[in-house]
């Protein structure tokens, strides 16, 4: 009876051991699913903040972009706003050109119609003096 009781003793042993066994395999993977899981956060948690960086970056640069465009646009009406102040400074020169150039021509014209009118004057004068000159005759 007892090689019996040690058959079945061994038997009873033999299935602690494969028990045990299994329940190692069972913890060992539950194991590497938590370390699985782990890693995934890890590198879900990197991607994460590499997504953030990359944001921020790209915001970084959209803000340059913009600045450099009001830059930009600050020029051209600067550039816009100096070639109209020249060209009213310009046409202000050429009204006081002109203003002159009138001022000369008038008096020209002034001193050709007193030529002129001296020279009636003299025609008639000698007109007179040639008509006083035939009656006396």
């Amino acid at each position: 009876a007892g090689s019996e009781e040690l058959k079945q003793l061994k038997k009873s042993l033999n299935a602690a051991y494969l028990n045990l066994e299994l329940e190692k395999q069972i913890k060992s993977k539950e194991l590497t699913e938590i370390n699985e899981k782990k890693e995934t956060e890890k590198l879900l948690a990197e991607i994460e903040a590499i997504n953030k960086k990359f944001d921020a970056k790209k915001k970084e640069i959209e803000n340059i972009k913009k600045q450099k465009l009001v830059e930009a646009k600050e020029i051209i009406e600067k550039q816009l706003r100096e070639k109209e102040l020249k060209k009213e400074e310009e046409y202000k020169q050429f009204l006081k050109d002109k203003q002159e150039v009138d001022k000369i021509m008038k008096k020209l014209q002034v001193e050709r119609d007193q030529k002129l009118q001296k020279e009636y004057e003299k025609r008639q004068e000698t007109k007179k003096f040639i008509e006083n000159f035939l009656i006396q005759k």
